[in-house]
């Protein structure tokens, strides 16, 4: 039995188990610290006294760096709806985030921003020439229904500056004859009227015109039957009597970016 300190030089072999119930600390060459090898409350733990860390070998079966948790490869997951911090997430689960975010805005989808440009993944829906390769997505999602470009390399965006958007009505009857991804002018249904007016000196009665209609001017010093004057009454047709009129039709609106997705 030995006791108190000794210093073994040369290397040693030792052929059973070899009990250290103080732990085991190891130096090197090239410093004077000591790392040791201790048991714990409740772990075995490798501690670099340079770092002031230690590496921790816990009796629940986990690991750990100064109480820091390590996850392993068992604690990976593909799934994507885990409310949990003991998972980590693997590539294939962000590729199955990645792939639903695409799809919840696909390509070809048009919507409208607050903002003067265009947000990432997202080109501006102004009639614009782009790349078949480049957008390839987007070329065969919509083609060449806005435009086929230069005919071999680029094909045209749609160009919604401007513009109100109506469903196409595919086939319904309401707006017939329409091409898909075209243009329609502004118009109005037609607007008719008559109006019948005559007065004299010797009749009271006179009812004014009104609403779109408006007395534009009277035409008198006419003598007729009777010896009394008769005049004729000027009456125009604007609808801007009552109602704001401009050079289109058009609702109440608000000016925003519409964007196609890339």
């Amino acid at each position: 039995m030995l006791t108190g300190n000794q210093t073994v030089g040369g290397k040693k072999t030792f052929s059973e188990s070899t009990d250290f119930s103080g732990g085991l600390r190891i130096s090197g060459n090239n410093t004077e610290q000591w790392s040791g090898f201790y048991r714990g409350n409740a772990d075995w733990y490798w501690n670099n006294p340079i770092a002031g860390k230690a590496l921790q070998f816990n009796d629940d079966g986990t690991l750990a760096l100064s109480g820091d948790k390590i996850l392993l490869y068992t604690h990976r997951s593909n799934a994507v709806n885990l409310d949990r911090d003991d998972k980590i997430a693997t590539s294939k689960a962000v590729k199955i985030v990645n792939d639903k975010i695409e799809q919840a805005a696909p390509s070809g989808e048009v919507a409208y921003f607050a903002g003067r440009n265009a947000p990432a993944g997202w080109l501006k829906a102004n009639g614009a020439a782009v790349s078949r390769t480049t957008y390839a997505d987007l070329f065969a999602a919509i083609g060449t229904n806005y435009g086929a470009g230069d005919g071999r390399t680029t094909f045209n965006l749609p160009d919604l500056r401007g513009e109100f958007i109506r469903s196409w009505d595919d086939g319904r009857g309401i707006d017939s004859g329409r091409v898909f991804g075209g243009a329609q002018s502004d118009a109005i249904r037609n607007i008719t009227g008559e109006i019948g007016l005559i007065q004299r000196t010797d009749i009271n009665e006179y009812v004014a015109p009104s609403g779109a209609f408006k007395e534009l001017r009277k035409v008198s010093g006419y003598i007729g039957s009777g010896g009394v004057d008769d005049w004729l009454t000027i009456t125009n047709f604007s609808a801007s009597n009552v109602v704001p009129t401009a050079a289109e039709n058009r609702p109440r609106n608000i000016a925003l970016l519409a964007c196609i997705k890339a």
